[in-house]
């Protein structure tokens, strides 16, 4: 506890003690991230590594974070623009194809048939969403 009598040195000494242990235990609580597993396509956040029908694809650092919002919320609806600012943490200012040009690339890698994509789907007018039929049941 810090009270107004304490000197500076003391103050700091228990600031840094505090943020210590709030580190420490964040560390410790902190858990894997999950694995998602769908039909021919699986993610490894942990290693950041995604494989389609058992092969490696290779995505880039911006891919993997791209396929990885999508496909932890299969079926929900993003919007380029909301996408945009997840991946630069800024607000795209004009019409940006960038997002569009991502999606392209990941779709070479992970698609069976990019012109065709079962996993992650256009949303004409809106924006992109895993396909939520990709989701492997408890069954398969």
């Amino acid at each position: 506890m810090i009270t107004f009598a304490d000197d500076e040195e003391e103050v700091a000494d228990k600031v840094v003690s505090a943020l210590m242990n709030r580190e420490n235990f964040e560390y410790m609580e902190r858990t894997a991230e999950e694995e998602l597993h769908f039909r021919d396509l699986s993610i490894y956040p942990d290693t950041r590594e995604v494989y389609h029908r058992g092969k490696e694809t290779g995505l880039t650092f911006t891919q993997f974070e791209l396929l990885h919002i999508l496909a932890r919320k299969p079926g929900r609806v993003f919007t380029k623009g909301i996408l945009y600012e997840m991946l630069w943490d800024e607000f795209p200012s004009g019409i940006s194809d960038i997002v569009m040009s991502h999606i392209r690339r990941i779709r070479k890698k992970i698609e069976d048939d990019p012109h065709k994509p079962f996993y992650i789907q256009t949303v004409w007018g809106v924006g992109y969403r895993f396909n939520p039929s990709a989701v492997k049941r408890e069954t398969e």
